[in-house]
């Protein structure tokens, strides 16, 4: 007589399409709560950063140039900010859709959102042990509080969401590879703190 195979429950499998779920949910509310910004056009430095960046307005054949200057480069300003990665998002934004503030400040908005997935996925592995639905909340909590206004609405300060999105990123694969042990996971980690050092320079000390 043979033996009935007992099925094995696939736990680890459930919990970890749950807690995508979740995170989904909070970057969509990251989303949301911006959404209103896409009527808005360029302020401040905004122009200084796009429009007056003739590296910007090259396009993607501007964006090796970008590299090789720091920030403030056609404002005759020497601070040694060095951020180029957010300038290569806005040369491309330039390539497809000319200088078009409502298409940045969607992916202004869009780039938040990815963060406050990232972030409550990030939750999620660190309260391991507690239902998806409290890291949830946390991140709901830190993606609302006002404090993140400006930085959302105003498009150059995509160099400051560039880089807590690529943080959290590299702590996510970090913590990833503890439990894999996959040379994959670390290695993504390492390259997202590489772009999170291009992103913002400030990441060194923060």
């Amino acid at each position: 007589m043979k033996k009935k195979e007992i099925p094995k429950p696939e736990l680890k499998k459930t919990k970890s399409s749950s807690g995508y779920l979740w995170a989904v949910l909070a970057g969509l509310f990251g989303l949301l709560i911006y959404i209103n910004t896409l009527g808005h056009g360029y302020v401040l430095d905004d122009s200084n950063a796009i429009t007056k960046n003739l590296f910007v307005q090259e396009g993607i054949s501007g964006i090796p140039k970008l590299f090789t200057v720091d920030f403030w480069y056609f404002e005759n300003v020497k601070l040694g900010y060095y951020r180029p990665l957010s300038l290569v998002t806005f040369a491309i934004e330039h390539a497809f859709f000319g200088n078009n503030a409502h298409v940045s400040h969607f992916d202004n908005a869009l780039l938040y959102g990815v963060t406050g997935f990232l972030l409550c996925l990030l939750l999620i592995q660190i309260f391991a042990g507690k239902h998806p639905a409290f890291p949830f909340l946390i991140t709901l909590v830190f993606i609302a509080h006002p404090i993140h206004t400006e930085v959302v609405a105003n498009i150059k300060s995509r160099d400051e969401i560039l880089s807590f999105l690529n943080m959290i990123a590299m702590i996510f694969f970090a913590f990833r590879f503890i439990t894999t042990k996959k040379t994959r996971d670390i290695v993504l980690s390492l390259i997202f703190f590489y772009l999170a050092l291009l992103s913002k320079e400030s990441l060194l000390v923060g």
